[in-house]
């Protein structure tokens, strides 16, 4: 499992085989097979580790509520989860990619995310919410919170911190699950942060040549149109399957065209994603 955990952080979960698994563990594959059936089922393992995890905070919360010790209570569970998501980061990125495909364990995946978002709804049930319904703000809290920590897992937060982005993020859900929380509530987290520096958000790259209007620029008007059919055939198969499931050939049939139609015009299948 650890080795497991190890090459899904490197490799990605579907560019990691068995036999890398079993060679990084120095082991065989008959004696992988006597305790895994395949990855899938290591997968499933760590998820559950991961998962049990994230059960064991949620079951600690305190009362919720408009007040400073419901924010506090807050404000403690989403700095745990952010611990445990640091702590099983590679899993709960991995999953992020599983959950869109027709992967074996994406139905697990998806179990889990209903379990905790049911048991997220009896915490939110118990704060008495007003004008917002529980089971919506569960789901939005385990998908704003996911994000979040996946861009904290992914240096993606602009310079700012684990403290300053839970922070941050706990005024924002307190404020969305309980409006009428008094502005005094926040004093201990916002007043003392001073003058925050500003964000320095960084320029996008440009990408030549990869977008749909470039690539059919200097086209005539049936080679655009086959063009515009590979993208959307493309997108149909990504949207379909996740981008590592769907291949040439799946897009290629999905738009009546020959492979050779296809290479034509993309080099592979990267670059349809691109030209979306």
């Amino acid at each position: 499992m650890d080795v497991s955990l190890d090459l899904f952080d490197r490799h990605g979960y579907f560019n990691t085989s068995v036999d890398a698994i079993a060679k990084e563990a120095d082991i065989s594959r008959a004696t992988l097979y006597q305790y895994f059936p395949g990855k899938d089922e290591i997968f499933l393992e760590l998820l559950d580790v991961c998962g049990r995890a994230m059960y064991r905070v949620a079951r600690r919360i305190g009362p919720l509520g408009p007040t400073r010790i419901g924010f506090d209570n807050l404000n403690w569970w989403l700095g745990e989860w952010s611990w445990v998501f640091d702590k099983y980061s590679t899993m709960f990125v991995q999953w992020a990619t599983v959950a869109n495909t027709e992967a074996t364990v994406r139905s697990q995946v998806e179990s889990f995310v209903d379990g905790y978002v049911h048991m997220l709804t009896r915490r939110l049930d118990e704060a008495e919410l007003q004008g917002l319904d529980a089971r919506s703000a569960a789901a939005i809290l385990v998908a704003v919170v996911h994000r979040v920590n996946l861009f904290l897992a992914t240096d993606r937060t602009f310079g700012r911190g684990v403290d300053e982005v839970v922070d941050g993020m706990s005024v924002v859900l307190q404020l969305m699950l309980f409006p009428q929380t008094p502005a005094s509530v926040f004093d201990d987290v916002l007043g003392s942060k001073g003058d925050s520096s500003p964000i320095a958000v960084p320029t996008l790259p440009s990408i030549e040549g990869l977008s749909a209007d470039e690539r059919t620029a200097d086209l005539s008007k049936r080679a655009t149109r086959t063009v515009y059919a590979l993208i959307e055939a493309g997108a149909d198969q990504f949207r379909q399957k996740g981008y590592y499931r769907a291949n040439v050939d799946d897009i290629v049939e999905a738009a009546g065209l020959a492979r050779g139609t296809f290479y034509k015009y993309f080099k592979e299948k990267n670059r349809t994603c691109w030209s979306q």
